[in-house]
């Protein structure tokens, strides 16, 4: 008992070890892989669990493959080749312009606003991102729709 929880602890170290050395090799950002990893993990958990969708979870269809993708039954992310126990029972997408996103940012208290990405030029540099990777043709929503997991848009 007491060697598996040092080879947890030990694990545990060298897993924080790497996510630290991607951090100091991307600029502060954590890769996507360990992005992956940690969502897998707390949908596995026995909760209700919401997802706030966020500039890196819609950014790709790939990415949604890649999170919901069934270890167990292994392939190479097919349509039909997800993990039903983290899959979301309902997916929902809030659509805004890009006027309404950027007079939010601009709008927030300067306190909230320091020392992050919140600026007028990062939310530029994120949107036109986001636009380059989401065609009409690929994007996250219609991995969902693949699986008949059809986005309420609103």
């Amino acid at each position: 008992m007491e060697e598996d929880t040092d080879n947890s602890a030990q694990e545990a170290q060298d897993q924080l070890d790497q996510i630290k050395e991607s951090q100091e090799n991307n600029n502060g950002s954590i890769d996507d892989h360990f992005i992956i990893r940690f969502l897998r993990d707390r949908l596995k958990l026995p909760c209700l669990v919401t997802i706030k969708a966020s500039s890196w979870m819609v950014s790709q269809n790939a990415e949604a493959r890649d999170l919901f993708i069934s270890e167990e039954e292994g392939g190479e992310g097919g349509a039909r080749n997800y993990n039903k126990r983290i899959m979301p029972k309902f997916v929902i997408c809030l659509e805004a312009t890009d006027d309404f996103l950027k007079n939010r940012v601009m709008t927030l208290p300067e306190s909230v606003v320091n020392a992050t990405h919140n600026t007028e030029k990062e939310l530029i540099r994120r949107l036109l991102e986001y636009r380059t990777q989401n065609s009409d043709d690929e994007t996250v929503l219609n991995y969902f729709d693949e699986l008949e997991f059809h986005p309420e848009k609103n």
